[in-house]
């Protein structure tokens, strides 16, 4: 009896300071609670406090107006200007309604962009060059983040499901089935992009 009261003990004080396998994210399509405050950046779920799903409500109510906006086809011939091989990138594939920037100096929240199908956000992109205040510290359950090396990347989810080179920003990792991409420049991470696993 003390043997096996024993033995609950030790398995409840590891379940409660060992983080599970799928808990670290290590799973594709495991979902990873954000840490407090929303500081976290949770593939296929959340970046920070924007998750997938939220409204331009409430968007709009934590990060203020947008400062642009523009529709799926204005984004395509933009990102094709810009050297984007469109045919290849997961948000024109998967398609999209409108994309809003968040990026000015200063706003509540400057971090990226944000896309919408019908009034509901499904894609996020996380910019070094746009991001500021709560948002810059973002990383994964893992340590992912902007300025994360390419080892790191790799080291981290392996493989990518997906990989091009996009003359505008750099080398993309897509990891369809975790809902992640990651684009490095100069064997750094400069954007983040969340969305649904595939």
């Amino acid at each position: 009896m003390r043997i096996n009261t024993l033995l609950m003990t030790i398995a409840l004080v590891l379940a409660l300071i060992v983080p599970s396998h799928g808990a670290q994210g290590k799973n594709p399509g495991t979902q990873v609670t954000p840490a407090p405050g929303g500081a976290s950046i949770v593939p296929g779920v959340s970046m920070g406090p924007i998750e997938l799903g939220m409204t331009s409500a409430q968007m709009y109510s934590m990060g203020g107006p947008p400062s642009g906006s523009r529709t799926y086809d204005q984004l395509r011939q933009d990102f094709s200007q810009q050297g984007t091989p469109v045919d290849q990138y997961n948000l024109f594939i998967n398609g999209f309604d409108t994309g809003e920037d968040f990026c000015t100096p200063g706003a509540p929240m400057s971090f990226g962009q944000v896309f919408y199908r019908g009034d509901r956000v499904m894609h996020i992109i996380i910019s070094s060059w746009c991001v500021e205040g709560q948002m810059v510290n973002l990383r994964t359950a893992e340590g992912i983040g902007i300025g994360s090396t390419t080892q790191d990347v790799l080291r981290t989810y392996g493989k990518p499901d997906h990989q091009y080179y996009d003359a505008s920003v750099g080398d993309v990792y897509d990891y369809l089935r975790r809902g992640i991409t990651i684009i490095l420049a100069n064997e750094h991470v400069e954007l983040i992009e969340i969305y649904q696993p595939e």
